[in-house]
Protein backbone atom coordinates (compact mmCIF):
# COMPACT_ATOMS: atom_id res chain seq x y z
CA UNK A 1 0.00 0.00 0.00
CA UNK A 2 1.93 2.72 -1.37
CA UNK A 3 1.10 6.61 -1.71
CA UNK A 4 2.74 10.03 -1.14
CA UNK A 5 2.84 9.83 2.42
CA UNK A 6 4.37 6.32 2.30
CA UNK A 7 7.81 6.01 0.01
CA UNK A 8 8.39 2.96 -2.16
CA UNK A 9 11.95 2.85 -1.75
CA UNK A 10 11.48 2.29 2.25
CA UNK A 11 13.69 -0.67 3.51
CA UNK A 12 12.17 -0.95 6.86
CA UNK A 13 10.30 -4.21 7.48
CA UNK A 14 9.26 -4.41 3.52
CA UNK A 15 12.18 -6.62 2.85
CA UNK A 16 12.50 -9.06 6.50
CA UNK A 17 8.41 -9.74 6.46
CA UNK A 18 9.02 -13.05 5.39
CA UNK A 19 11.54 -13.73 8.44
CA UNK A 20 8.81 -12.90 11.31
CA UNK A 21 6.79 -15.79 10.05
CA UNK A 22 8.14 -18.12 12.56
CA UNK A 23 6.63 -16.44 15.56
CA UNK A 24 3.84 -18.47 17.25
CA UNK A 25 0.00 -18.07 15.82
CA UNK A 26 -1.98 -15.19 17.75
CA UNK A 27 1.04 -14.39 20.12
CA UNK A 28 2.54 -10.89 18.58
CA UNK A 29 1.04 -7.70 17.24
CA UNK A 30 2.85 -5.67 14.94
CA UNK A 31 3.27 -1.95 14.47
CA UNK A 32 4.23 -0.47 11.50
CA UNK A 33 4.98 3.34 10.51
CA UNK A 34 5.91 3.23 6.68
CA UNK A 35 5.44 -0.36 5.08
CA UNK A 36 3.84 -1.99 2.46
CA UNK A 37 0.40 -3.04 4.75
CA UNK A 38 -0.55 -5.10 1.59
CA UNK A 39 2.22 -7.17 1.62
CA UNK A 40 2.00 -7.26 5.46
CA UNK A 41 -1.70 -8.50 5.54
CA UNK A 42 -1.11 -11.16 3.51
CA UNK A 43 2.10 -12.09 5.19
CA UNK A 44 0.57 -11.87 8.93
CA UNK A 45 -3.12 -11.85 8.38
CA UNK A 46 -3.52 -15.68 9.51
CA UNK A 47 -0.42 -15.00 12.19
CA UNK A 48 -0.34 -11.93 14.04
CA UNK A 49 -2.46 -8.44 14.47
CA UNK A 50 -0.84 -5.07 12.54
CA UNK A 51 -1.56 -1.77 13.08
CA UNK A 52 -0.26 1.45 12.22
CA UNK A 53 0.65 2.93 8.92
CA UNK A 54 -0.87 6.04 9.24
CA UNK A 55 1.33 8.98 8.29
CA UNK A 56 1.93 11.96 10.78
CA UNK A 57 2.68 13.84 7.50
CA UNK A 58 -0.64 12.70 6.25
CA UNK A 59 -2.53 14.32 9.43
CA UNK A 60 -0.32 17.31 9.46
CA UNK A 61 -0.68 18.57 5.68
CA UNK A 62 -3.58 16.90 3.86
CA UNK A 63 -6.98 17.45 3.23
CA UNK A 64 -9.85 15.86 5.29
CA UNK A 65 -10.54 14.54 1.77
CA UNK A 66 -7.66 12.63 1.67
CA UNK A 67 -6.94 11.60 5.08
CA UNK A 68 -10.49 10.12 4.62
CA UNK A 69 -9.59 8.37 1.69
CA UNK A 70 -6.17 6.71 2.85
CA UNK A 71 -8.10 5.55 5.80
CA UNK A 72 -10.62 3.69 3.85
CA UNK A 73 -8.09 1.98 1.86
CA UNK A 74 -5.87 0.92 4.98
CA UNK A 75 -9.00 -0.59 6.33
CA UNK A 76 -9.77 -1.89 3.43
CA UNK A 77 -6.58 -3.53 2.90
CA UNK A 78 -5.86 -4.75 6.45
CA UNK A 79 -9.44 -4.76 8.34
CA UNK A 80 -10.50 -7.69 6.16
CA UNK A 81 -11.53 -10.91 8.54
CA UNK A 82 -9.70 -8.50 11.19
CA UNK A 83 -6.74 -8.77 13.26
CA UNK A 84 -5.89 -4.73 11.94
CA UNK A 85 -5.66 -1.84 14.71
CA UNK A 86 -6.16 1.70 13.27
CA UNK A 87 -2.90 3.85 14.73
CA UNK A 88 -0.28 6.20 14.19
CA UNK A 89 3.20 4.92 15.56
CA UNK A 90 4.20 8.89 15.58
CA UNK A 91 2.77 11.53 18.54
CA UNK A 92 0.18 13.36 16.70
CA UNK A 93 0.33 16.83 18.44
CA UNK A 94 1.53 18.44 14.75
CA UNK A 95 -1.51 16.96 12.74
CA UNK A 96 -4.00 19.29 12.46
CA UNK A 97 -7.24 18.73 14.65
CA UNK A 98 -9.83 18.82 11.42
CA UNK A 99 -7.67 16.11 10.08
CA UNK A 100 -7.87 13.34 13.56
CA UNK A 101 -11.37 14.22 13.64
CA UNK A 102 -11.95 13.05 9.99
CA UNK A 103 -9.43 10.37 10.41
CA UNK A 104 -11.44 9.30 13.79
CA UNK A 105 -14.56 9.27 11.97
CA UNK A 106 -14.03 7.59 9.14
CA UNK A 107 -12.27 4.87 10.98
CA UNK A 108 -15.53 4.40 12.99
CA UNK A 109 -17.43 4.28 10.03
CA UNK A 110 -15.96 1.76 7.74
CA UNK A 111 -14.46 -0.24 10.33
CA UNK A 112 -17.60 -1.90 11.17
CA UNK A 113 -17.17 -6.06 11.81
CA UNK A 114 -20.12 -7.87 10.48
Amino acid sequence: MRDAYHSPGLRGYNSRLEINQDLPRGKTIWAFDQIDMAKAKEIFGDIACISGNMSLALLSVSTTKEVKDYTKKLIQTCGKGGGYIMMSLAAIDEAKPENIRAWIDTTKEYSIYK
